[in-house]
């Protein structure tokens, strides 16, 4: 590849990311006030950090990195979802120039890397408003250590190793999953580069070795301070318990494995500052379950791996919510021709060679739990569109003996442009359906608004409520505005086990929103102060609102009652 000025590279990436802010601010206007049960917990927690009780954000479920970055916004005061939003688009950033740097590992021309790397930056910003969470600042690392990893001299520059292990530490920071797969893949990938690189000598065992030896030195420094302070607050060696928790909710049918908290009853946080027990999802029993338990349960780990392997593969051929499958399916069908026109050299091997195995490694952790969320594979999705377009570069390069003259020109554009259509007609609709939002809808945030009709009628917390919608978790919304500490839905249906229920965690208040009957028969029984009722303003044009759909809004064009428990 030939170099290019310096000039004109600047001149391209300042391009890149001046359409990247452009994409983000259109998505992230119309997007700005969707929300997600994780980001409420995160939120929270970066909360704590800001008032200065940096021991409440440690917890064993959620990686803090999200978490620290959002803090210092909420210490000066921004919004909450406008503190995740900053973080998100500028960990999209991050993103972005890692994926410009890992083009140079595709063998593109100046031409398809500028082309390949604006897509990204469509991709990437349809990708902020997808959920407040750390998925974005796990990608970019992800790409950063895909980059170093596949460095032509990480066995003769131990630097190159060591921060390696660097940035699989601070990818483990950003999300628990990257620890395994980094401790999965980085000898793997060594032990690849050694193969293609023996020589006479043999394999160069002892340059894999101490290029392992520095990239678990680097790991080890970023990962071992958060893993000393969750095991010094649970009082025992805690890594994660996210993968014991997203195996459980996804076990055999025979008991309702589901996460108890979003499902129906009442819990009771450790910590009186909580505001729901999401906030630490450990302090809750799973019902956990072994594929060894028993010859059925081990068949329902098998159909879950193969379960799981459709979805991944659907994913990234034909039901991709970002990708078009017509013409994902004709890059496909690209692929084996332009691998046919052109020699294989080391390079291409080892290029070839590493993009299955990184494949293969992150998909595999997921393969026993739950693939079924596109955000888990944002990484790859990055590493799969480069793909395609180094396959794109082969097959111009390999036409070069075949045909020449206008109609390789009139090819060449006609393979682009399936190829740029295949990446981009999604996102591209996705940006435009942004811009319409911004124009045509309201932006309101019904959660804030809600809760502040509601905090008009003073009640203690902790309390519990009584919602017809089947959407538990957009209660903890609420909570989050409302700033009051929320156990959860009843169980029962009748007053004397409701009562009983709420006795058990001590609440204190319980608020009905589409209950008339329940109202009415705690507006007699004498265990209960009537603390007041107000139907709420405007509730209807919540119904246009992004991200908000009528089955979670159920109920607020009814009266709300709020209710004391003496």
């Amino acid at each position: 590849m030939k170099s290019v000025p310096l000039s004109a590279q600047k001149t391209e990436l300042t391009v890149i990311l001046l359409a990247y802010v452009i994409f983000a601010l259109i998505s992230g206007l119309a997007y700005r006030y969707a929300i997600n049960p994780d980001g409420i917990s995160q939120l929270r927690l970066a909360g704590y950090i800001a008032e200065g009780n940096f021991q409440r954000s440690v917890t064993l479920s959620w990686s803090p990195l999200f978490i620290w970055l959002m803090s210092p916004f909420l210490f000066f005061g921004f919004d909450g979802l406008t503190a995740a939003r900053i973080v998100i688009a500028f960990s999209g950033a991050g993103l972005l120039l890692g994926s410009r740097l890992l083009t140079l590992r595709f063998g593109l021309s100046r031409n398809l890397r500028f082309i390949a790397v604006l897509i990204s930056a469509l991709l990437i910003s349809d990708w902020t408003v997808r959920n407040i969470g750390a998925d974005l600042p796990v990608a970019a690392l992800t790409i950063f250590y895909i980059y170093l990893v596949t460095d032509p001299d990480i066995l003769t520059d131990r630097k190159i190793a060591f921060f390696c292990g660097i940035t699989g530490g601070f990818s483990y920071l950003a999300h628990h999953y990257a620890l395994p797969f980094f401790l999965a893949s980085f000898p793997v990938m060594l032990i690849l580069r050694g193969y293609i690189e023996r020589d006479k000598k043999g394999f160069p065992l002892k340059k894999v070795l101490m290029s392992s030896m520095a990239g678990i030195a680097g790991l080890l420094i970023i990962s071992s301070v958060w893993i000393g302070m969750v095991s010094a607050k649970y009082g025992h060696l805690a890594i994660s318990n996210k993968g014991s928790i997203a195996h459980a909710a996804v076990g055999p049918k025979d008991k309702d494995r589901r996460h108890p908290f979003f499902v129906g009853g009442l819990y009771k946080p450790r910590d009186a500052y909580a505001i729901h027990v999401f906030e630490d999802p450990s302090e809750v029993e799973f019902k956990t379950w072994s594929p060894f338990e028993s010859r059925e349960y081990f068949m329902y780990q098998i159909k879950l791996i193969k379960d799981n392997a459709v979805y991944i593969l659907n994913h990234f051929v034909n039901k991709s919510p970002f990708f078009t499958y017509a013409f994902i399916i004709g890059v496909l069908t690209l692929m084996p021709v332009a691998f046919l026109l052109n020699p294989l050299n080391n390079e291409k091997r080892f290029l070839y060679i590493w993009v299955l195995i990184t494949f293969s490694i992150y998909c595999s952790g997921y393969l026993l739990v739950v693939a079924r969320s596109p955000r888990r594979f944002y990484a790859l999705m990055i590493v799969f569109l480069f793909l395609s377009f180094h396959f794109l570069e082969e097959l111009r390069n390999g036409l070069r003996d075949v045909i020449s003259g206008r109609r390789k020109k009139i090819l060449t554009y006609y393979l682009l442009m399936i190829v740029v259509m295949a990446f981009a007609l999604k996102p591209g609709m996705h940006l435009l359906k942004s811009a319409r939002n911004i124009i045509t809808i309201e932006q309101v945030n019904p959660y804030r608004e809600i809760a502040s009709q509601i905090s008009t009628i003073q009640f203690p917390s902790p309390y519990a409520i009584i919602r017809s919608s089947q959407k538990p978790h957009t209660d903890t919304y609420i909570a989050y505005y409302l700033k009051k500490q929320l156990l959860g839905r009843p169980l029962s249906g009748d007053v004397a086990g409701i009562t009983k229920e709420l006795d058990a965690v001590n609440a204190k208040s319980l608020v009905v929103f589409d209950n008339p009957e329940i109202v009415e028969k705690l507006r007699k029984d004498r265990r209960y102060i009537h603390a007041g009722a107000l139907r709420l303003k405007d509730s209807k044009r919540y119904l246009n609102a992004v991200n908000i759909k009528q089955d979670e809004i159920k109920g607020w064009d009814k009266e709300v009652n709020i209710f004391i428990l003496k």
